[in-house]
């Protein structure tokens, strides 16, 4: 199939989605995203209501890195990066909460609002585990500091454990900075 067909497939699809499987309709996205032209984000933005956590999670990042709408979501960003979504309730991947998480990393270490929003969910002890383990991982990658292999598996099943407190002690000195003497 040519791009302009599966690009007009996938519009269909989307402008329909109501009759359409959330599988099919991340797929379209994907397929939008590939086939990406101006005016698009017009589509996509009535499936940020959609109730599919990934077709929501898929269509921030199409919106975002695409369609270059960052800083118009910025604010809704925000928000779902310190209180989630409430369709992702009985998911414990939370990909929507951890898409924001990953989008507003993206503005990188000197957005200090940014910064502060991902480190309130990194230490938030009644925020989901996925959530978490993602917020100290791009901590981590942002401010350089060793994210181990391991380390998303322990922090996420053993968050109490003396491997989870090195990660997170390695990651806060990182984010603190060196200390003036």
């Amino acid at each position: 199939m040519n791009s302009n067909h599966v690009r007009q497939r996938a519009l269909r699809l989307l402008l329909d989605h109501e009759h359409e499987p959330p599988s099919v309709i991340h797929n379209a996205i994907i397929d939008m995203r590939r086939n990406a032209e101006r005016g698009d984000e017009n589509v996509l933005y009535q499936l940020l209501d959609h109730y599919d956590p990934m077709v929501v999670a898929a269509t921030l990042y199409t919106l975002c890195e695409v369609h270059d709408q960052r800083a118009t979501l910025r604010s809704v960003l925000e928000g779902l990066v310190v209180n989630g979504d409430t369709r992702e309730i009985e998911d414990l991947d939370k990909p929507i909460q951890c898409m924001a998480i990953n989008l507003l990393a993206l503005s990188g270490k000197r957005d200090g609002v940014a910064v502060a929003k991902i480190i309130q969910v990194a230490e938030d002890r009644h925020a989901a585990d996925t959530a978490r383990a993602c917020a100290w991982e791009r901590l981590a990658q942002l401010f350089g500091a060793e994210w181990p292999r391991d380390a998303t598996e322990e922090l996420m099943l053993r968050p109490e454990s003396d491997a989870s407190d090195r990660i997170r002690t390695c990651i806060r000195n990182k984010v603190d900075g060196p200390k003036a003497d």
